[in-house]
């Protein structure tokens, strides 16, 4: 899985080159994002050139926090005043710096854990697959991106626009299609993964939540 690293010119990570971890199972890349005051930052995902199939976004907290579209799932660095901040924003993990790809591997393993128990039922995700020990079912690229992002989340809300980032609709096509459109895009991924989770586990699909206004939140505590 490719984690995109967004580090600045202080940073002690200035390698811009693709690396591998040992195992395989991550591939960095890293991108150098200009030393330069919060309000001088970019605001879009699209401006940052981050690759829109990343299965991680790393970043930093100040400029996360100053982004209209923010990538999801993101780890996010920074210091302890802004910790409160970035995880009221929405992201998944926080980096407290110094941080190292040591960290950001070990958070990875633990963010896409293999299993997840749902409805008194243990659930395995390999590949698009979703598994019990009775029956299995086949996620599109979309809705596995989707729901690794919720489970990334889980318990908190996701709004519909990184929901669409982390299924890999590029940013042309998500300004194509307009904030309604793209809503109703999530929407229907939602409603389909909602269907599976059911097939698999009967009331599983309960665990998928709308939150008006919000977005969607995954609830391994909720049984229909």
């Amino acid at each position: 899985m490719l984690v995109a690293c967004l580090v600045t010119e202080a940073s002690p990570y200035r390698l811009l080159e693709s690396e591998r971890d040992p195992s395989g199972f991550l591939s960095f890349l890293f991108i150098l994002l200009p030393a330069a005051a919060p309000a001088r930052f970019p605001r879009h995902v699209r401006e940052l050139g981050m690759p829109p199939d990343a299965a991680l976004f790393v970043l930093p907290a100040s400029l996360y926090l100053v982004l209209e579209e923010r990538p999801a799932p993101a780890f996010v660095y920074g210091n302890d005043a802004l910790i409160t901040a970035a995880f009221r924003s929405g992201c998944a993990d926080y980096l407290r710096e110094p941080w190292g790809l040591v960290e950001v591997y070990a958070r990875a393993i633990r963010l896409f854990a293999p299993r997840f128990s749902l409805c008194g039922a243990e659930i395995t995700m390999q590949g698009r697959e979703l598994a019990t020990r009775q029956t299995s079912v086949r996620l599109t690229e979309a809705e596995i991106r989707i729901l690794r992002t919720l489970l990334a989340h889980r318990g908190r809300s996701v709004s519909a626009a990184a929901l669409n980032t982390a299924a890999g609709a590029t940013a042309n096509r998500r300004r194509r299609l307009g904030s309604g459109a793209n809503s109703r895009v999530c929407a229907v991924h939602i409603a389909n993964l909602r269907k599976k989770l059911e097939s698999l586990v009967p009331g599983a699909g309960a665990a998928l939540l709308s939150a008006r206004g919000e977005g969607y939140r995954f609830d391994v505590q909720t049984c229909g």
